[in-house]
């Protein structure tokens, strides 16, 4: 599973699941700061809510960067080998 967020066609960042993101410029830092401030947040894979999720799993992991209000700041997702199923439904609510 990859996201990777663009900014006015400018790549940002780029998230890997099981790997460490990487940020690129001046973007990559508004987008570390979005991710890295507390946020609350919707596994899109059971529909629970955490404000710190317990567990790195593929659903926290994506729900993360899913609901760090980068959508908000102007920036865009690009899913790549990504599923959406499940009871959370209202995943591009997040990204708006």
């Amino acid at each position: 599973m990859r996201i990777d967020v663009y900014r006015a066609g400018q790549l940002a960042a780029t998230f890997v699941h099981g790997q460490s993101p990487v940020y690129h410029g001046a973007l990559g830092r508004q987008v570390r700061a979005l991710i890295e401030t507390p946020h609350r947040m919707r596994n899109p894979w059971t529909g629970e809510e955490a404000l710190d999720p317990p567990e790195e799993s593929p659903g926290w992991w994506a729900a993360n960067v899913l609901y760090a209000g980068l959508g908000v700041a102007g920036f865009s997702l690009h899913f790549t080998d990504f599923s959406f199923s499940g009871p959370s439904a209202g995943v591009a609510d997040a990204t708006a």
